[in-house]
Protein backbone atom coordinates (compact mmCIF):
# COMPACT_ATOMS: atom_id res chain seq x y z
CA UNK A 1 0.00 0.00 0.00
CA UNK A 2 2.82 2.35 0.90
CA UNK A 3 4.69 1.57 -2.35
CA UNK A 4 1.54 2.27 -4.33
CA UNK A 5 1.12 5.63 -2.64
CA UNK A 6 4.75 6.55 -3.36
CA UNK A 7 4.34 5.49 -6.99
CA UNK A 8 1.18 7.57 -7.41
CA UNK A 9 2.84 10.53 -5.72
CA UNK A 10 5.86 10.32 -8.05
CA UNK A 11 3.55 10.02 -11.07
CA UNK A 12 1.61 13.14 -10.05
CA UNK A 13 4.83 15.06 -9.48
CA UNK A 14 6.12 13.99 -12.90
CA UNK A 15 2.85 15.06 -14.58
CA UNK A 16 3.03 18.38 -12.75
CA UNK A 17 6.64 18.84 -13.81
CA UNK A 18 6.00 18.05 -17.49
CA UNK A 19 2.78 20.10 -17.69
CA UNK A 20 4.46 23.18 -16.16
CA UNK A 21 7.39 22.75 -18.57
CA UNK A 22 5.03 22.60 -21.55
CA UNK A 23 3.15 25.63 -20.27
CA UNK A 24 6.41 27.58 -19.99
CA UNK A 25 7.37 26.62 -23.55
CA UNK A 26 3.89 27.55 -24.79
CA UNK A 27 3.98 31.01 -23.19
CA UNK A 28 7.50 31.62 -24.48
CA UNK A 29 6.64 30.46 -28.00
CA UNK A 30 3.49 32.60 -28.18
CA UNK A 31 5.55 35.67 -27.30
CA UNK A 32 7.85 35.01 -30.30
CA UNK A 33 4.99 35.87 -32.65
CA UNK A 34 4.12 39.15 -30.92
CA UNK A 35 5.97 42.13 -32.43
CA UNK A 36 7.50 44.64 -29.96
CA UNK A 37 5.20 43.79 -27.01
CA UNK A 38 6.36 40.17 -27.23
CA UNK A 39 9.39 41.12 -25.12
CA UNK A 40 7.12 41.79 -22.15
CA UNK A 41 5.04 38.65 -22.68
CA UNK A 42 8.23 36.59 -22.51
CA UNK A 43 8.24 37.28 -18.77
CA UNK A 44 5.01 35.35 -18.27
CA UNK A 45 6.84 32.16 -19.30
CA UNK A 46 8.61 32.44 -15.93
CA UNK A 47 5.39 31.87 -13.96
CA UNK A 48 5.39 28.02 -14.20
CA UNK A 49 8.95 27.83 -12.84
CA UNK A 50 8.15 30.15 -9.95
CA UNK A 51 5.20 27.92 -9.09
CA UNK A 52 7.35 24.77 -9.28
CA UNK A 53 9.99 26.37 -7.06
CA UNK A 54 7.33 27.06 -4.43
CA UNK A 55 5.62 23.68 -4.84
CA UNK A 56 8.52 21.31 -5.53
CA UNK A 57 11.63 23.26 -4.49
CA UNK A 58 14.55 24.51 -6.55
CA UNK A 59 15.38 21.01 -7.89
CA UNK A 60 11.96 20.63 -9.50
CA UNK A 61 12.10 24.17 -10.94
CA UNK A 62 15.59 23.64 -12.35
CA UNK A 63 14.65 20.28 -13.87
CA UNK A 64 11.61 21.86 -15.50
CA UNK A 65 13.84 24.63 -16.81
CA UNK A 66 16.14 22.05 -18.42
CA UNK A 67 13.21 20.21 -20.03
CA UNK A 68 11.77 23.45 -21.41
CA UNK A 69 15.19 24.52 -22.72
CA UNK A 70 15.55 21.26 -24.66
CA UNK A 71 12.11 21.69 -26.24
CA UNK A 72 12.83 25.35 -27.10
CA UNK A 73 16.16 24.31 -28.65
CA UNK A 74 14.31 21.89 -30.95
CA UNK A 75 11.62 24.44 -31.82
CA UNK A 76 13.53 27.72 -32.02
CA UNK A 77 17.27 27.02 -32.02
CA UNK A 78 20.28 27.81 -29.86
CA UNK A 79 19.91 31.58 -29.49
CA UNK A 80 16.36 31.43 -28.11
CA UNK A 81 17.38 28.55 -25.84
CA UNK A 82 20.27 30.54 -24.42
CA UNK A 83 18.00 33.56 -23.99
CA UNK A 84 15.38 31.51 -22.17
CA UNK A 85 17.80 29.58 -19.96
CA UNK A 86 20.08 32.43 -18.88
CA UNK A 87 17.64 35.31 -18.55
CA UNK A 88 14.29 33.82 -17.59
CA UNK A 89 15.74 30.82 -15.80
CA UNK A 90 17.74 33.03 -13.45
CA UNK A 91 14.83 35.46 -12.92
CA UNK A 92 12.43 32.57 -12.22
CA UNK A 93 14.73 31.05 -9.60
CA UNK A 94 15.29 34.50 -8.08
CA UNK A 95 11.55 35.10 -7.78
CA UNK A 96 10.87 31.65 -6.35
CA UNK A 97 13.60 31.98 -3.72
CA UNK A 98 12.59 35.55 -2.80
CA UNK A 99 8.91 34.61 -2.41
CA UNK A 100 9.81 31.57 -0.34
CA UNK A 101 11.96 33.72 1.98
CA UNK A 102 9.18 36.37 2.10
CA UNK A 103 11.35 39.22 0.86
CA UNK A 104 9.77 42.61 0.21
CA UNK A 105 7.97 43.46 -3.01
CA UNK A 106 10.47 46.24 -3.66
CA UNK A 107 13.27 43.67 -3.52
CA UNK A 108 11.40 41.49 -6.02
CA UNK A 109 10.82 44.29 -8.52
CA UNK A 110 14.09 46.24 -8.23
CA UNK A 111 16.34 43.21 -7.64
CA UNK A 112 14.60 41.23 -10.39
CA UNK A 113 14.98 44.14 -12.84
CA UNK A 114 18.70 44.50 -12.14
CA UNK A 115 19.23 40.74 -12.43
CA UNK A 116 17.28 40.66 -15.70
CA UNK A 117 19.40 43.48 -17.18
CA UNK A 118 22.69 41.89 -16.06
CA UNK A 119 21.68 38.50 -17.50
CA UNK A 120 20.58 40.13 -20.76
CA UNK A 121 24.04 41.71 -21.10
CA UNK A 122 25.65 38.39 -20.20
CA UNK A 123 23.45 36.65 -22.78
CA UNK A 124 24.57 39.17 -25.42
CA UNK A 125 28.25 38.47 -24.63
CA UNK A 126 27.84 34.68 -24.66
CA UNK A 127 25.80 34.82 -27.86
CA UNK A 128 28.35 37.09 -29.54
CA UNK A 129 31.46 35.12 -28.61
CA UNK A 130 30.17 31.53 -28.81
CA UNK A 131 27.33 31.70 -31.35
CA UNK A 132 28.65 34.67 -33.37
CA UNK A 133 25.22 36.30 -33.11
CA UNK A 134 24.80 39.96 -32.11
CA UNK A 135 21.35 40.06 -30.52
CA UNK A 136 21.30 43.77 -29.67
CA UNK A 137 22.63 44.62 -33.13
CA UNK A 138 19.89 42.51 -34.70
CA UNK A 139 17.21 44.40 -32.74
CA UNK A 140 18.57 47.73 -34.03
CA UNK A 141 18.58 46.26 -37.54
CA UNK A 142 14.90 45.36 -37.17
CA UNK A 143 14.18 48.96 -36.15
CA UNK A 144 15.89 50.17 -39.33
CA UNK A 145 13.86 47.74 -41.41
CA UNK A 146 10.68 48.97 -39.73
CA UNK A 147 11.56 52.59 -40.52
CA UNK A 148 12.35 51.54 -44.10
CA UNK A 149 8.87 50.04 -44.42
CA UNK A 150 7.36 53.30 -43.16
CA UNK A 151 9.35 55.20 -45.77
CA UNK A 152 8.22 52.84 -48.54
CA UNK A 153 4.62 53.34 -47.46
CA UNK A 154 4.89 57.11 -47.86
CA UNK A 155 6.61 56.70 -51.22
CA UNK A 156 3.64 54.69 -52.47
CA UNK A 157 1.16 57.44 -51.59
CA UNK A 158 3.11 60.01 -53.66
CA UNK A 159 4.29 62.23 -50.85
CA UNK A 160 5.93 65.48 -52.13
CA UNK A 161 9.74 65.25 -52.54
CA UNK A 162 10.44 67.95 -49.94
CA UNK A 163 8.22 66.24 -47.35
CA UNK A 164 9.81 62.88 -48.20
CA UNK A 165 13.27 64.32 -47.61
CA UNK A 166 12.17 65.75 -44.25
CA UNK A 167 10.66 62.39 -43.30
CA UNK A 168 13.86 60.58 -44.25
CA UNK A 169 15.86 62.99 -42.10
CA UNK A 170 13.44 62.51 -39.20
CA UNK A 171 13.62 58.70 -39.40
CA UNK A 172 17.40 58.80 -39.57
CA UNK A 173 17.58 61.01 -36.49
CA UNK A 174 15.12 58.78 -34.65
CA UNK A 175 17.15 55.64 -35.38
CA UNK A 176 20.39 57.32 -34.27
CA UNK A 177 18.71 58.48 -31.06
CA UNK A 178 17.31 55.00 -30.34
CA UNK A 179 20.77 53.51 -30.90
CA UNK A 180 22.26 56.03 -28.46
CA UNK A 181 19.72 55.27 -25.70
CA UNK A 182 19.44 51.55 -26.45
CA UNK A 183 20.73 50.39 -23.06
CA UNK A 184 18.40 52.69 -21.14
CA UNK A 185 15.48 51.28 -23.16
CA UNK A 186 16.57 47.77 -22.14
CA UNK A 187 16.80 48.82 -18.47
CA UNK A 188 13.32 50.35 -18.54
CA UNK A 189 12.01 47.35 -20.49
CA UNK A 190 13.40 44.97 -17.86
CA UNK A 191 11.78 47.01 -15.09
CA UNK A 192 8.40 47.10 -16.84
CA UNK A 193 8.54 43.37 -17.63
CA UNK A 194 9.44 42.44 -14.04
CA UNK A 195 6.77 44.79 -12.69
CA UNK A 196 4.14 43.11 -14.91
CA UNK A 197 5.42 39.68 -13.81
CA UNK A 198 5.14 40.67 -10.13
CA UNK A 199 1.57 41.95 -10.55
CA UNK A 200 0.40 38.82 -12.38
CA UNK A 201 2.27 36.50 -9.99
CA UNK A 202 0.78 38.20 -6.94
CA UNK A 203 -2.77 37.89 -8.27
CA UNK A 204 -2.28 34.32 -9.51
CA UNK A 205 -0.36 32.81 -6.60
CA UNK A 206 -2.72 34.32 -4.02
CA UNK A 207 -5.38 31.95 -5.38
CA UNK A 208 -2.93 29.06 -5.01
CA UNK A 209 -2.19 29.87 -1.39
CA UNK A 210 1.12 31.73 -1.81
CA UNK A 211 1.42 35.28 -0.54
CA UNK A 212 3.53 37.99 -2.18
CA UNK A 213 4.05 41.17 -0.21
CA UNK A 214 2.48 44.27 -1.67
CA UNK A 215 4.36 47.32 -2.93
CA UNK A 216 4.10 50.58 -0.96
CA UNK A 217 1.13 52.77 -1.85
CA UNK A 218 1.78 54.53 -5.15
CA UNK A 219 0.72 57.87 -3.65
CA UNK A 220 3.60 57.62 -1.13
CA UNK A 221 6.30 56.67 -3.66
CA UNK A 222 9.15 59.14 -3.82
CA UNK A 223 12.80 58.61 -4.85
CA UNK A 224 15.55 59.38 -2.35
CA UNK A 225 16.89 62.93 -2.36
CA UNK A 226 20.41 61.70 -3.23
CA UNK A 227 18.96 60.22 -6.43
CA UNK A 228 19.07 63.71 -7.97
CA UNK A 229 22.88 63.58 -8.18
CA UNK A 230 22.63 60.81 -10.78
CA UNK A 231 20.34 63.02 -12.86
CA UNK A 232 22.82 65.90 -12.60
CA UNK A 233 25.72 63.58 -13.50
CA UNK A 234 23.83 62.39 -16.59
CA UNK A 235 23.35 66.00 -17.72
CA UNK A 236 27.05 66.77 -17.16
CA UNK A 237 28.14 63.68 -19.13
CA UNK A 238 25.81 64.60 -21.99
CA UNK A 239 27.04 68.18 -22.34
CA UNK A 240 30.71 67.22 -21.96
CA UNK A 241 30.30 64.55 -24.61
CA UNK A 242 28.34 66.90 -26.87
CA UNK A 243 30.91 69.73 -26.78
CA UNK A 244 33.96 67.45 -26.89
CA UNK A 245 32.50 65.29 -29.70
CA UNK A 246 33.01 62.20 -27.56
CA UNK A 247 30.14 59.88 -28.55
CA UNK A 248 30.72 57.42 -25.70
CA UNK A 249 30.41 60.07 -22.96
CA UNK A 250 27.46 61.67 -24.75
CA UNK A 251 25.70 58.30 -25.08
CA UNK A 252 26.40 57.51 -21.41
CA UNK A 253 24.83 60.81 -20.39
CA UNK A 254 21.81 60.26 -22.64
CA UNK A 255 21.16 56.80 -21.20
CA UNK A 256 21.44 58.07 -17.63
CA UNK A 257 19.09 60.98 -18.37
CA UNK A 258 16.46 58.74 -19.98
CA UNK A 259 16.40 56.45 -16.92
CA UNK A 260 16.27 59.31 -14.43
CA UNK A 261 13.62 61.17 -16.43
CA UNK A 262 11.48 58.01 -16.36
CA UNK A 263 11.95 57.80 -12.57
CA UNK A 264 10.92 61.41 -12.01
CA UNK A 265 8.01 61.02 -14.42
CA UNK A 266 6.72 58.20 -12.20
CA UNK A 267 7.41 60.40 -9.16
CA UNK A 268 5.27 63.13 -10.74
CA UNK A 269 2.47 60.62 -11.34
CA UNK A 270 2.72 59.53 -7.71
CA UNK A 271 2.43 63.15 -6.57
CA UNK A 272 -0.63 63.64 -8.79
CA UNK A 273 -2.16 60.48 -7.33
CA UNK A 274 -1.51 61.77 -3.81
CA UNK A 275 -3.32 65.06 -4.41
CA UNK A 276 -6.19 63.31 -6.16
CA UNK A 277 -6.67 61.22 -3.01
CA UNK A 278 -6.16 64.20 -0.72
CA UNK A 279 -8.90 66.26 -2.37
CA UNK A 280 -11.08 63.19 -3.08
CA UNK A 281 -11.29 63.89 -6.80
CA UNK A 282 -13.81 61.76 -8.67
CA UNK A 283 -12.62 58.99 -10.95
CA UNK A 284 -13.61 60.61 -14.25
CA UNK A 285 -11.90 63.89 -13.33
CA UNK A 286 -8.86 61.99 -12.08
CA UNK A 287 -8.55 60.07 -15.35
CA UNK A 288 -8.84 63.37 -17.23
CA UNK A 289 -5.96 64.78 -15.16
CA UNK A 290 -3.88 61.70 -15.93
CA UNK A 291 -4.63 61.94 -19.65
CA UNK A 292 -3.73 65.64 -19.81
CA UNK A 293 -0.51 65.28 -17.82
CA UNK A 294 0.68 62.22 -19.75
CA UNK A 295 0.24 64.24 -22.95
CA UNK A 296 2.59 66.78 -21.35
CA UNK A 297 5.16 64.51 -19.65
CA UNK A 298 7.57 67.42 -19.08
CA UNK A 299 5.15 68.78 -16.46
CA UNK A 300 5.19 65.53 -14.50
CA UNK A 301 8.98 65.28 -14.71
CA UNK A 302 9.20 68.89 -13.50
CA UNK A 303 6.90 68.22 -10.54
CA UNK A 304 8.88 65.06 -9.73
CA UNK A 305 12.12 67.08 -9.67
CA UNK A 306 10.56 69.91 -7.64
CA UNK A 307 9.35 67.39 -5.07
CA UNK A 308 13.00 66.53 -4.30
CA UNK A 309 13.47 69.95 -2.63
CA UNK A 310 9.93 71.00 -1.73
CA UNK A 311 8.55 67.58 -0.63
CA UNK A 312 4.91 68.58 -1.15
CA UNK A 313 3.51 65.63 0.81
CA UNK A 314 5.61 66.31 3.91
CA UNK A 315 4.82 70.02 3.70
CA UNK A 316 1.09 69.29 3.67
CA UNK A 317 1.39 66.86 6.62
CA UNK A 318 3.33 69.44 8.66
CA UNK A 319 0.63 72.07 8.02
CA UNK A 320 -2.06 69.58 9.03
CA UNK A 321 -0.22 68.77 12.28
CA UNK A 322 0.10 72.48 13.16
CA UNK A 323 -3.63 73.00 12.61
CA UNK A 324 -4.43 70.04 14.89
CA UNK A 325 -2.12 71.39 17.60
Amino acid sequence: MKNRYIKERLTLRLINLVSMSILGVGLFSSAVFLPAVGFFFYFFSILPFIYLFLDEGYKGAFLSLLISSVVICVLWGEVYTLFFFLVFGSVGLFFGYSIEKKYSALWLVVGGSLLCFVMLCFFELVSLFFLNYDVFGRVVEYLRIYNGLILEFYKEIDIPPDDLENLLFFLKEKIEFLEDIFFSIIVLGCFLGIFMLYKVARALFAKLGYYLKNLPLFSTWRPEEKFIFGFIAGGVFYWVGFYSNCNFVKSLGQNMLVIYIAVYFISGLSLLNYFCKKYEIQKMTKFLFYALTILQPVLLVGFGLMDVWVDFRKKYKNKKEKIVL
